[in-house]
């Protein structure tokens, strides 16, 4: 294997464990400071992006063959985050009655 290929691997699984790592902490103190249920069941939901594209793009690195399926993979999961933001601004913006 060549030593570009080799970094790029290495990099690539340093920035993936990284991000799952921290994601994952965050993950789990949302989880266990569980206060506003509406607005934290959304917002976990929301990090989990974190891991699916890390791997994702993990895997794109070690094979780059796997590009167009991923690319539909991240494009489908994007629009999902996209309709939860717009969820997440409705919970913050509707008051709910006293």
């Amino acid at each position: 294997m060549e030593p570009e290929a080799v970094a790029m691997i290495s990099i690539a699984t340093l920035a993936t464990a990284m991000g799952t790592a921290i994601t994952t902490v965050n993950i789990f103190n949302h989880l266990s400071h569980w206060n506003a249920p509406k607005h934290q069941q959304i917002i976990v939901q929301m990090l989990v992006l974190v891991i699916v594209w890390s791997l994702f793009s993990f895997f794109v690195v070690i094979r780059p063959g796997m590009q167009p399926i991923t690319m539909v993979a991240m494009d489908t999961y994007e629009a999902y985050i996209v309709l939860l933001f717009t969820k997440l601004i409705t919970v913050y913006l509707v008051r709910s009655p006293p």
